[in-house]
């Protein structure tokens, strides 16, 4: 039987500096089956730079708050 894939939705605004923690997290899950999606909510700092070395999906969008991060993640 294959699992649901999950989707990990991290909504970002300048968390250059604290984003890894947040992805390092999720990794530290037992469960594999997933996928981390990064919307990147009109960020001014290196937050792309950062996310470079990890596997996720970062979709980008001009500052328009989480929750519209969230429904754009989705």
């Amino acid at each position: 039987m294959t699992q649901p894939l999950v989707s990990i939705i991290i909504p970002a605004y300048n968390s250059a500096s604290t984003i890894a923690r947040a992805i390092d997290s999720v990794n530290q899950q037992t469960f594999k089956h997933r996928e981390i999606v990064v919307i990147d909510d009109g960020s001014t700092d290196n937050l792309g730079e950062v996310l470079a070395p990890y596997q996720v999906r970062l979709v980008t969008q001009s500052n328009m708050g989480a929750a519209a991060a969230r429904n754009n993640g989705s």
